[in-house]
């Protein structure tokens, strides 16, 4: 009986030998795919923290103003005369019989 027992605890200290094995090297793995995923985060943080800086640097308002008299000197404010009322302007039905189609 003893000789049967002693092959019994053999065999489950080598299942778990086995298992702890397997338990260990599995942890070793979640942990290096943690660092990974750490680094990435990182990496993609940095990404954002220089995005945000430029996006600071595009909006100066010195440099909008620059942009609008370069590109956008044509526009003007609006004018008071330029205001009217919605029952002024005529109808699509009136529009479409002023003006030819053109196909």
């Amino acid at each position: 009986m003893s000789r049967q027992a002693t092959t019994v605890l053999v065999l489950l200290f080598a299942a778990a030998s086995l298992g702890l094995y397997q338990i260990k090297y599995r942890i070793h793995s979640l942990k290096q795919d943690l660092t990974d995923i750490r680094n990435a985060v990182r990496m993609e943080q940095e990404a954002i923290h220089v995005l945000e800086a430029e996006w600071a640097y595009l909006n100066r308002p010195q440099r909008l103003a620059q942009l609008t008299t370069k590109y956008l000197s044509f526009l003007s404010p609006v004018l008071p005369s330029q205001i009217v009322s919605f029952d002024t302007l005529p109808l699509k039905v009136d529009r479409e019989s002023r003006t030819p189609e053109i196909r």
